[in-house]
């Protein structure tokens, strides 16, 4: 992540908000929610940056806590991220190569969560691992709900008889 800068003022207090936002994070209470902000790194970007490549092998995953920025695959935008936003679960589960492109289009401090953090969550106390777990599976199945309905979409006309 070239130009990624530290955050030296460390967290505050509406971060815990803006996590509570997240789709992943939405069945943690908010002591626990704390516990689990305790557990992540944060990092300013500023704009233009590119947090990960199409093609790079990463171990985090990210939380949009400021700023705005797209995930793209090649020159296709997928998606705009916003405050309470996730992205890079994947990371955390094994070592794929990244599928995406993710760039920040305005100034954005990210909270970051490692592999190896995200494995200690599961040791003390494991209900925050598993609310976590639970979320990152819904996540994923919303996702690969709405991938399957475009494709639908997308088939479909293309499956029907041509008109003469």
């Amino acid at each position: 992540m070239s130009g990624a800068l530290p955050l030296v003022y460390g967290k505050r207090l509406d971060d815990l908000d803006t996590l509570a936002r997240s789709t992943l994070l939405s069945g943690i209470g908010i002591r626990d929610l704390g516990v689990f902000l305790d557990a992540l790194d944060q990092v300013a970007l500023p704009r233009g940056t590119t947090v990960f490549h199409e093609g790079e092998t990463g171990e985090h995953m990210y939380f949009v806590l400021d700023g705005a920025g797209q995930i793209r695959r090649g020159q296709l935008e997928l998606r705009r991220l916003a405050p309470g936003d996730h992205f890079g679960e994947l990371g955390l589960l094994r070592e794929p190569a990244r599928s995406t492109t993710v760039q920040a289009d305005t100034a954005m401090r990210l909270a970051r969560l490692s592999r190896s953090r995200s494995h200690s969550l599961s040791l003390n106390p494991p209900r925050i691992a598993l609310h976590f777990t639970q979320g990152r599976a819904c996540a994923l199945g919303d996702e690969l709900v709405a991938v399957t309905h475009w494709m639908g979409l997308l088939a479909h006309p293309r499956s029907a008889p041509r008109r003469l």
